[in-house]
C-alpha cells in the first residue's frame, strides 16, 4: 500500500510556532549576570604578643556550625595542656609575607586524646572555620599561671645554655621531647633526661640549666 502524503501545515500553524519561539526567546532576554564574587571573612587583628606560647594547631573545620579541630602541641594528653583553662586564645595565622593575629573568645572546648573540639565567639559556619586552616592556637607568655617550686614551661626552657658539672658548656635547648614517662633536653647530639638525676639547676632569669652529663657519654650508645 502506498503512503499517503501529509497534508502541508497552514500558513497560521508555522506562524503561531513561530511567535511562540520569539515569545520564548524574548523571555530569556540578555546574558544572566555573573554571580558577585564572595567576600571573604576576616577577624579583627590583635597586635602580636611579645611572646607567642603556641598550644595546637588547627587541623580543620568541625561539620558546619563554624567548630574547629585542634591538634594539641602538649607533649602528654590534651587534658593536662593549658588550653583548657582559658577563656581567650589567640590566632597566629601566616601566610607568605604577613603574620597576623587576632583575639578570640572561647564559648566551649572539650578534649579527646591528642586532639581538641573547639567553638569561638563569632565563629558560626564552615566559611569562617575555614579561614583558619593551619594556623596556631595559644597565648601570651604572660596568661599563663606560675609554675610551682618543681615545675618550669617548655617554652621558657628553649635556648637556655647548658653546662655540665665541670663547667663544658653543651650547647643551648634546641627543643624538648617526651617519651611518656618523663621530658628530654635536646642540646644538639645531646638528649638529657629532665630528672632529678641529671638535672642540678635550672635558673630561667639567667637562661642556663646546669646538668650531671658527660658529653663522652655518647661514645657508648
Amino acid at each position: 500500500m502506498q503512503a499517503r502524503p501529509r497534508p502541508p501545515k497552514s500558513p497560521s500553524q508555522g506562524l503561531a510556532g513561530s511567535a511562540y519561539q520569539l515569545r520564548r526567546l524574548s523571555r530569556l532576554g540578555a546574558a544572566a549576570p555573573s554571580a558577585p564574587t564572595p567576600v571573604q571573612w576576616a577577624p579583627p587583628e590583635a597586635p602580636l604578643p611579645p611572646q607567642f606560647v603556641a598550644l595546637a594547631k588547627v587541623l580543620g573545620p568541625v561539620g558546619l556550625r563554624g567548630e574547629l579541630r585542634l591538634r594539641s602541641l602538649h607533649p602528654g594528653s590534651a587534658f593536662e595542656s593549658a588550653l583548657l583553662q582559658q577563656p581567650h586564645l589567640l590566632c597566629i595565622r601566616s601566610r607568605p609575607g604577613r603574620r597576623t593575629c587576632s583575639l578570640f573568645e572561647v564559648l566551649q572546648i572539650t578534649a579527646h586524646g591528642r586532639d581538641f573540639r573547639l567553638s569561638l565567639s563569632g565563629v558560626d559556619d564552615l566559611q569562617k572555620a575555614q579561614w583558619f586552616d593551619a594556623s596556631e592556637m595559644g597565648v601570651d607568655r604572660s596568661a599563663l599561671p606560675p609554675p610551682s617550686e618543681d615545675e618550669v614551661y617548655w617554652v621558657d626552657l628553649i635556648g637556655c645554655r647548658v653546662e655540665n658539672r665541670e663547667g663544658l658548656m653543651l650547647g643551648t635547648v634546641e627543643r624538648m621531647e617526651t617519651n611518656g614517662v618523663h621530658d628530654w633536653l635536646v642540646v644538639g647530639p645531646h638528649w638529657i633526661p629532665f630528672v632529678e638525676r641529671h638535672v642540678d639547676s635550672v635558673d630561667i632569669p639567667a637562661r642556663l640549666c646546669r646538668v650531671d652529663w658527660d658529653p663522652d657519654w655518647l661514645k657508648g650508645a
